[in-house]
């Protein structure tokens, strides 16, 4: 979970690969204290330029429970107007979390491959990583964040691997 200047302040690291994003949520400690009510989220407060308190959430996408703290889109059929423009600054906000990934992966390359060490030295590696983002990001904010858009979106897609021809998705030239 990252704030709005890519700051990481809540970091879950050390599970396996291959679980969902929602299991390995449901199983962190964030999700219990939530679940049992011992997670102490700020004070409501009234957003910039508006007089209504509102509470802290967090922004989630679609595979995630939806709760009191968790906004999530709504599903895509038969929207509103509301509702679609609703789905859009969701996610304008989930870009956040995007981005602070993405500059930690380019600040810190090891993370952009597998790293070949046992799981614990790997959990120390990233946390000892998302340490030392957080201070550059405090102490230099404005030149540290400072990574263009499209060398993140570059570098993660050279990461991904092929899925196929694009006849695959019905794309012809």
């Amino acid at each position: 979970m990252a704030d709005a200047k890519y700051k990481f302040i809540y970091c879950n690291v050390g599970v396996n690969g291959r679980t969902s994003d929602c299991g390995v949520f449901r199983e962190s400690g964030l999700f219990k204290a939530m679940s049992s009510g011992n997670l102490l989220f700020p004070l409501n407060r009234p957003l910039p330029g508006r007089m209504l308190e509102v509470p802290y959430v967090i922004v989630a996408d679609d595979a995630f429970p939806l709760s009191a703290r968790i906004m999530k889109p709504f599903p895509c059929r038969g929207l509103t107007y509301e509702q679609k423009v609703f789905n859009y600054r969701l996610s304008r906000a989930r870009r956040i979390i995007e981005s602070a990934f993405g500059i930690l992966a380019n600040r810190f390359k090891i993370l952009l491959n597998p790293i070949n060490l046992n799981a614990e030295k790997v959990e120390i590696i990233t946390l000892a990583c998302v340490a030392l983002h957080n201070y550059l990001a405090t102490e230099n904010w404005k030149n540290y964040t400072e990574i263009s858009q499209d060398k993140i979106i570059a570098n993660l897609l050279e990461k991904l691997p092929q899925q196929g021809s694009n006849r695959s998705v019905g794309l012809h030239n």
